[in-house]
């Protein structure tokens, strides 16, 4: 009886003692080569309603909740899920350098701490995205022997991951976005006069049109008595046939279609788009301004906003007095 309590004793101790040789730390890193800019797939990261796309907490469950708080993107974001198959935890997004490096902090109610990180690297070819995994099992015995057996499944869902990822980046558009610098806002309705033309696509056509609309639409209100009330804007209604479409407008003081005057053949009055928008502002030369719409684009679909109308520039230097390199355009595009 004697020999059976020694064994089992020794046995324990044998079993504590290569637990405590088992490293307390389980870190696990997968990479892959991703042919998308790293501006696409840090906002795929820094975007937890992005990341469940291609690594959702609760795999494989239709039924699981998802709950977010904090900020949309960023320092702080936090995700919250609960799921038969998968248990509950959360994330939270803890450190985030824009298109190079985000990392988490996980609970998935187990001992320890554990971390994660995406971290970004230009590269030929593309973007090497790199996924960490680490946990701090500290003095648990039991979590270090579990930290053996589970580095094999969060390498291979890792791995499954990043190729989700891939597939996900490698479908939206590759304009590299990095140089935007882009404001989400809610835009308040304002009262309009207007003209609608269409010109050639190119941007001397275009803005010798917008020029002779802004100066009769400038005659028409002077005589009706109005005032501007902001700077002149263009909202770009697409195209017609092979010939741009676009409203020249000018903000006025008017709370509703003022009457009397002399009014110009084609100036109507209406109200502007009123709602969330994003905001990017291009400084330089109107030849541009195609190059910043893209990279716009790019944006937009990286973080999967669906757009609510047609977007608009405001010129807010004067073309006349203003050096070329020195213009500012704001320009909105209005989003769901």
């Amino acid at each position: 009886m004697q020999r059976i309590v020694y064994a089992a004793l020794g046995l324990v101790g044998a079993v504590l003692l290569a637990g405590l040789l088992i490293p307390r730390i389980l870190e696990v890193e997968t990479d892959l080569v991703i042919d998308a800019p790293a501006s696409v797939l840090f906002v795929q990261a820094d975007s937890l309603s992005r990341l469940v796309l291609w690594a959702p907490p609760a795999e494989n469950d239709s039924t699981a909740v998802l709950r977010f708080s904090g900020p949309g993107r960023g320092e702080g974001a936090t995700l919250a899920w609960t799921s038969s198959t998968a248990g509950s935890g959360t994330m939270a997004v803890a450190e985030s350098i824009p298109y190079q490096y985000v990392s988490y902090v996980l609970n998935r109610g187990e001992p320890g701490q554990a971390v994660s990180w995406l971290e970004l690297e230009s590269v030929a070819g593309g973007t090497r995205v790199t996924r960490g995994f680490e946990h701090d099992y500290g003095y648990n015995l039991v979590g270090r022997y579990f930290g053996l057996l589970w580095r094999g499944v969060v390498e291979r869902d890792h791995q499954l991951s990043l190729e989700r990822l891939k597939a996900l980046a490698e479908a939206l558009p590759r304009a590299d976005f990095a140089d935007l610098d882009a404001e989400h806002l809610e835009v308040e309705a304002r009262k309009i006069a207007y003209m609608s033309i269409t010109a050639e696509p190119d941007t001397a056509a275009v803005s010798e049109a917008l020029g002779a609309a802004y100066l009769d639409i400038l005659t028409d209100i002077e005589t009706r008595g109005l005032r501007t009330a902001g700077a002149p804007r263009a909202i770009l209604r697409g195209y017609e046939g092979a010939r741009r479409r676009v409203d020249a407008a000018i903000p006025v003081n008017a709370e509703a279609e003022p009457a009397g005057g002399t009014a110009r053949s084609g100036v109507r009055f209406g109200t502007s788009y009123a709602g969330r928008a994003v905001l990017v502002r291009h400084t330089g030369s109107y030849k541009l301004l195609g190059d910043t719409h893209r990279k716009f684009k790019s944006y937009l679909a990286a973080l999967g906003l669906e757009r609510n109308g047609a977007p608009w520039e405001t010129y807010v230097t004067d073309p006349g007095k203003t050096p070329e390199r020195e213009l500012m355009t704001e320009i909105y595009y209005p989003v769901r």
